[in-house]
């Protein structure tokens, strides 16, 4: 055999290794990535379907386009972002008992602390009331002729006969509402029926309230004294036209405003 026989015959043996080696390059590099893989979906968690992949990449007829389809399933699987719900199980699973007891300390120092703010506040109330007048004489809250008293009355609107807790004084709306003793404003807000409305209490064991305003210039907490303005009148809530709906209550009943009021040819 000549020099161009052997050339030959080496030639065709390196192109029937080629396929070989490439293959088995293949999936030696197969087998190292999906080890790789494999290795961090056990730490991450969830490889009981991975593992169906692994056996299909190994087996003996597997072809090299399989390979790559398993390789991205697998790829795929593992990149792919963690549940937000999951997560939050697994946190409140790890949570321990030393974690909950914390949690449950906070809350009840938190309860103590309102209590004790709840005190603190009634003691400044009384430190407060302590400086103010607690004579009976009053201070009207608006000037104008009383529209309905104190009593039962057939309802403007509902045309139900019940009791009006207040007196209703006729006023223009916008005009400045005053305080009718000193004294601190307990609630200032809006009521669906009261409208805007502010209640105060006094040191002479009453209470005062002011509805239907247009605006209010207090808040609550406000310390107030006999003749300031607290708002303006109007005609906010369960209302006909512009007036102030003006109510005392004392020992937790509410009593009759033109027992203070001095009234006058039926105007204050």
């Amino acid at each position: 055999m000549d020099n161009k026989d052997l050339k030959n015959t080496d030639n065709k043996n390196k192109k029937g290794s080629d396929p070989f080696c490439k293959i088995i390059f293949i999936q030696f590099f197969a087998c190292a990535f999906m080890v790789a893989l494999l290795f961090l979906v056990c730490k991450l968690g969830g490889a009981k379907d991975l593992k169906e992949k692994y056996k299909q990449i190994m087996s003996d007829n597997v072809s090299f386009a399989q390979v790559v389809s398993s390789a991205k399933e697998v790829a795929e699987s593992v990149m792919k972002p963690v549940s937000a719900s999951n997560t939050i199980e697994v946190i409140e699973r790890n949570e321990t008992d030393e974690e909950k007891e914390e949690v449950k300390e906070e809350t009840e120092t938190e309860k103590k602390e309102e209590d004790t703010y709840e005190k603190s506040d009634e003691r400044t109330v009384s430190q407060v009331m302590s400086i103010f007048s607690d004579s009976d004489s009053i201070i009207s809250p608006a000037h104008g002729a009383i529209t309905s008293r104190f009593g039962y009355r057939t309802d403007p609107i509902s045309g139900i006969t019940k009791l009006h807790s207040a007196v209703d004084i006729a006023v223009n709306e916008g005009t400045r509402v005053s305080a009718a003793w000193d004294g601190i404003v307990t609630k200032a807000g809006y009521d669906d029926t009261a409208g805007n409305y502010v209640w105060m209490v006094h040191k002479n064991g009453c209470e005062t309230l002011y509805c239907h305003c247009s605006k209010l210039l207090v808040s609550k907490g406000d310390v107030i004294r006999a003749g300031e303005y607290i708002a303006l009148s109007g005609s906010t809530g369960y209302s006909t036209g512009p007036h102030l709906h003006f109510g005392i209550k004392k020992e937790g009943q509410m009593i009759d405003p033109l027992n203070y009021l001095p009234l006058k040819d039926g105007k204050i």
